[in-house]
């Protein structure tokens, strides 16, 4: 069975490393990095609070793009995005 991923924020680590906040559709939220799944949450808000524990050691913003992703796109993906600088995806407030 393939299981899909959204990705909610890119994560910067302030070293160069780039990872992503997802969500499995069923609230569970993990950090995708280094090719895997690492650290997961479950439970309401659970891509909120793996998002504020994370910027609390490095950067993370938004992502608006809610295209289902398999664990392999997410490889390549991390791959090809750490060369776009994470201020791409931010946004201000007006």
């Amino acid at each position: 069975m393939t299981h899909y991923f959204t990705i909610r924020y890119r994560y910067s680590d302030g070293r160069g490393r780039i990872a992503f906040v997802v969500d499995d559709g069923r609230g569970n939220a993990y950090l995708f990095s280094g090719g895997r799944l690492q650290a997961g949450l479950t439970g309401s808000g659970a891509c909120a609070r793996l998002t504020c524990m994370l910027g609390r050691i490095g950067m993370c913003a938004p992502v608006f793009d809610t295209t289902p992703h398999t664990l392999d796109s997410l490889r390549q993906l991390t791959a090809s995005v750490a060369r776009i600088p994470l201020a791409v995806y931010q946004t201000t407030d007006v």
